[in-house]
C-alpha cells in the first residue's frame, strides 16, 4: 500500500480582476465520522476469519490513502469536464477541497483480491487506483452534480476487477440520472460515474442542509465484493438573502473573499479598506480575522453609529461620502462589536480622509472601527458591488437568529 503523503495547504489564487473573486480552495476538517460509512468487508483478519467459517474462499478488500501519483497525462485529458483541473493540482489529501460552490477529493484507493490457499489467505490480485470525487452546487437553483471517476496505474495479477456504483443524498433531494455501472478496471483506463442531486427548494426565508454519497462496489469472479462509500462535505441550500428571492446551494464552510484592486474601478474605497487593515481591523484576505454578515437592522445601527447623518454629522467635502470600514453590513461594524463604548474611543481615520482633528489618525489594533471620506460613487457603488454581487453570487447570509452568526467572508485588496 501506498504511503500516505503529508497534507498541504493550497497555495493563493492568483489575483483576478473580476468582482467578486474566488480564493484559493480551502482543506476543511474531516468530514464528521457518521458522514463516512466503514467499508463492508475490510479484509481486517476477523473478516477474513469470518469467511473462511463461511467456506468463503475469495474476497474483494478497498482501502484508501492520499494521493501520491498523478493521473496521467492522458488520464488527465480524458477527464476534461469532468473533473476540475484544480482539483487534479491540489496537493494530495484525504480530505476535501473546497470552493464556494465546488467540493474535491483526490486520493488513492486500492483494490485487492484475497483468496484461501492451504488455510492460509493470499493476494492474488491487487489495482491501485487515483480516486477522484467532485460535487457541484449552484448558487441560482438546487441541483448538484457529483462525479466519480477512477483511474487505474498499478494493475497486479490475472483477476479482473469491476468497479461500479450508486449515489444517494441525505434529505429533502431525490437523485436522478445515475450512471455507473460496473465496469472493468484496466490499466490506464478512466472509469466512472455521475448522478444529478436535486434539492427540495427552500421556502422563502428558510436554509437547509444536506450531503451527497457515492455507494462504491468492487467486485472480482467468485468472490465476496467490497463496499465503501464516501460522503461529500455538508452542502447548505436556502432561500435566505435578504432582498434576492433565487434559492441555491453552496459549501458554508468555504469562506470566500470580497476583491478590491487599488487601481480597479473604486480605487479610494480600496485604500481605505487597506489602511484599515493594516491598522489592525479585522476581515484581511488570506489569513485576517473574518468579518461576519449581520441583519438588515443591525446594519442600520452600525451605519448611524459610524456616519450620521443627523443631528452633528461629520461635513461631506464636496463629491465626497462617508465610508466606514469594517462595513455596517458586518457584526464587525461600528455599534454591533462594542455597542456599549462611546464612538470616541473606537473610531480611527487617516491623514488623507478629510476628518475633523477630533477623530485619530494614529489608532491601531482590532477593536474598533475606521472612517474616511471618500469619493461619492466609489463608496455608492463599491458598495452595491458589496452587497449586491458578492452577497448575493456567494449566497452569504446574515445569522438565522437573534443570537447567531452570519456567514463569515474576508476582503482581498490587490
Amino acid at each position: 500500500m501506498l504511503a500516505p503523503v503529508a497534507h498541504a495547504e493550497p497555495a493563493p489564487a492568483a489575483p483576478v480582476t473580476a468582482q467578486p473573486s474566488a480564493p484559493a480552495p480551502q482543506l476543511p476538517l474531516q468530514a464528521a465520522a457518521d458522514e463516512r460509512p466503514a467499508a463492508a468487508g475490510d479484509c481486517s483478519a476477523a473478516d477474513l476469519d469470518r469467511l473462511a467459517a463461511q467456506g468463503q474462499t475469495t474476497a474483494v478488500c478497498t482501502t484508501t490513502s492520499p494521493a501520491a501519483t498523478r493521473p496521467t497525462a492522458a488520464a488527465v485529458q480524458a477527464l476534461a469536464g469532468t473533473i476540475p483541473q484544480w482539483c487534479l493540482d491540489e496537493p494530495a489529501s484525504d480530505g476535501w477541497y473546497l470552493l464556494r460552490t465546488e467540493a474535491c477529493k483526490n486520493s488513492t484507493a486500492t483494490v485487492t483480491v484475497r483468496q484461501r490457499v492451504a488455510n492460509r489467505w493470499v493476494t492474488v490480485g491487487e489495482v491501485e487506483f487515483n480516486d477522484l470525487h467532485h460535487l457541484e452546487t449552484n448558487a441560482t437553483n438546487t441541483e448538484m452534480l457529483y462525479t466519480h471517476r477512477a483511474i487505474p496505474f498499478r494493475v497486479v495479477g490475472a483477476a479482473v476487477v469491476n468497479l461500479g456504483g450508486r449515489f444517494s443524498c441525505s434529505s429533502r433531494c431525490t437523485v436522478t440520472g445515475q450512471q455507473y455501472p460496473p465496469q472493468p478496471l484496466y490499466s490506464g483506463q478512466v472509469v466512472g460515474g455521475e448522478a444529478t442531486i436535486t434539492n427540495t427548494a427552500p421556502a422563502v426565508g428558510r436554509r437547509n442542509s444536506k450531503t451527497g454519497t457515492v455507494h462504491l462496489t468492487a467486485t472480482a469472479p467468485a468472490a465476496r465484493p467490497a463496499r465503501s462509500s464516501e460522503t461529500s462535505p455538508r452542502v447548505r441550500c436556502d432561500n435566505a438573502i435578504p432582498g434576492y428571492r433565487v434559492a441555491g446551494c453552496v459549501f458554508p464552510n468555504f469562506v470566500p473573499a470580497m476583491q478590491y484592486a487599488l487601481n480597479g474601478p473604486f480605487p479610494e474605497l480600496a485604500r481605505h479598506i487597506r489602511d484599515a487593515q493594516q491598522s489592525g481591523l479585522p476581515g484581511a484576505y488570506p489569513n485576517g480575522r473574518v468579518l461576519n454578515r449581520t441583519t438588515p437592522a443591525n446594519a442600520t445601527q452600525n451605519r448611524n453609529r459610524s456616519c450620521p447623518t443627523g443631528q452633528n454629522p461629520f461635513p461631506r467635502p464636496p463629491g465626497k461620502s462617508c465610508d466606514e470600514y469594517p462595513f455596517a453590513s458586518t457584526r464587525q461594524g461600528a455599534f454591533t462589536a462594542n455597542p456599549n463604548t462611546p464612538p470616541r474611543r473606537l473610531r480611527r481615520t487617516f491623514p488623507w480622509c478629510q476628518l475633523p482633528a477630533s477623530v485619530p489618525t494614529n489608532r491601531t489594533g482590532s477593536r474598533g472601527y475606521s472612517i474616511c471620506m471618500i469619493d461619492e460613487d466609489d463608496n455608492e457603488d463599491g458598495g452595491a458591488a458589496l452587497n449586491t454581487t458578492f452577497y448575493q453570487t456567494q449566497r452569504i447570509l446574515p445569522p438565522a437568529s437573534a443570537r447567531g452568526t452570519g456567514d463569515a467572508f474576508r476582503v482581498w485588496i490587490t
